[in-house]
């Protein structure tokens, strides 16, 4: 098991040398390499955290080997997927924006936002105050819009450096954050970031991109610590907070309750308790790729419903996914193994999608790849492939609305000038 250990941090040693110091394009596999190295930071650390009572106390305990397999297999399919991009045709120079295309996108994402809130608001009112936990089967279906027109026009509205768009769609996603949520703030800087750096073509990251890079490590680190920091707001105990602040004991209860030590503590149980499932929830869960599928093929177990009472129960009532903890809890290592192959496969394809496209059209692959190469580490089956729907149904929705009123207004030119 040792040999485990020391190839996954050979690994990371290679991946960051390669991905961070050559000189190279900063490309998908590259952005799932650090993602992966993010959520895999318990494998670095040595420890997880095992929880006692649904009251909050924990125990840190050694992760266990074979979780290093894991990784090693994650990291080693992302590295070889970013060794087959380099080899890869560059395809058009990119062109960071191009204002004929979609030229009202920017504004329909906006607006969609703002309709998604205020519909949220009129539905939900008060229980916007609640807690997350609370206000999660309340959700309105204006959330979603809210929610995906605010991240999808932010970073529309910064290529195009629309500031005013962008500072509606950041107050929003701030507004999202004080509920509780930080998925959508977090894929919006991420997003950003990496397009960002995508357009920028071939480069060192640490020495030419260091001002980027320096903006990228201070973001995680306020994503790990938010969840400390947001339930203190709320109660509007800002001396608690600025106490908080400044017991450096704080920071470290922070990060080893942050997602990343959530997520693996369910791989580590999974694996040390040889916990199996029947794999035919799998093939349920690919059939929501196509609409109305639940319809179709039945309501889908989630990984969750699977494993919490089995291995948490009496403990936490909301846990975190991991998806490769459910390939190895319904097919084994050799699951796992195919699992990070494909992974690997659909991360060349989204560098090939990125590469072949400009414009517009690469802003909108960069935000549905990004969910795949960002969170996948932290989600089932069922739960990525929804997110994956909603990262091109809502962009898409907003780009049909904003073709449609582009060849309005040439018809309506036209017929003037005639």
């Amino acid at each position: 098991m040792i040999l485990l250990v020391v190839a996954f941090f050979a690994l990371l040693f290679w991946g960051f040398y390669s991905l961070a110091w050559k000189r190279r394009r900063f490309d998908l596999p590259a952005l799932a390499f650090f993602c992966a190295a993010i959520y895999f930071l318990p494998g670095i650390t040595g420890n997880v955290i095992l929880p006692l009572t649904a009251g909050g106390l924990w125990i840190e305990q050694p992760i266990i080997p074979q979780a290093y397999g894991v990784y090693v297999l994650v990291l080693g399919a992302t590295l070889a997927a970013a060794h087959i991009c380099d080899r890869m045709e560059t395809g058009p120079e990119p062109e960071p924006w191009r204002k004929a295309d979609f030229e009202f996108l920017g504004h329909i994402a906006t607006i969609g936002a703002i309709v998604g809130f205020i519909w949220c608001v009129a539905q939900n009112g008060s229980e916007l105050l609640l807690t997350k936990e609370e206000f999660l089967p309340k959700l309105s279906p204006g959330y979603k819009l809210w929610t995906d027109g605010a991240t999808f026009g932010a970073i529309i509205a910064f290529a195009g450096r629309r500031k005013i768009l962008f500072a509606i769609c950041v107050t929003l996603l701030v507004l999202d954050l004080y509920i509780g949520f930080r998925i959508n703030a977090a894929m919006a800087v991420v997003c950003i970031l990496f397009y960002q750096l995508h357009c920028k073509g071939h480069g060192r990251i640490f020495i030419e991109h260091f001002k980027l890079a320096l903006i990228a490590l201070p973001s995680v680190f306020i994503l790990l610590l938010y969840k400390q920091v947001v339930a203190v707001i709320k109660l509007g105990r800002w001396d608690l907070l600025f106490k908080n602040i400044s017991n450096p004991e704080n920071y470290r209860f922070a990060v080893f309750q942050s997602e990343p030590y959530v997520t693996q503590l369910v791989l580590h149980e999974t694996l040390r308790q040889h916990f199996h499932t029947d794999p035919s929830h799998l093939f349920i869960a690919v059939s929501q790729i196509i609409p109305f599928g639940t319809s179709l093929f039945g309501r889908v177990t989630t990984y969750d419903e699977l494993f919490h009472h089995a291995l948490f129960s009496g403990y936490w009532s909301n846990l975190a996914n991991n998806f490769w903890a459910e390939m190895w809890s319904s097919g084994g290592w050799l699951l796992v193994l195919g699992a990070a192959l494909m992974f690997g496969f659909l991360l060349v394809v989204g560098e090939r999608c990125l590469r072949t496209s400009s414009g517009v059209l690469k802003i909108f692959w960069i935000y549905f790849w990004t969910y795949f190469a960002f969170y996948i580490h932290r989600n089932d089956l069922v739960y990525q492939i929804y997110l994956q729907r909603r990262a091109f149904i809502y962009p898409a929705l907003f780009a049909i609305v904003a073709i449609a009123i582009r060849k309005i207004r040439q018809n309506l030119a036209e017929t003037t000038v005639a």
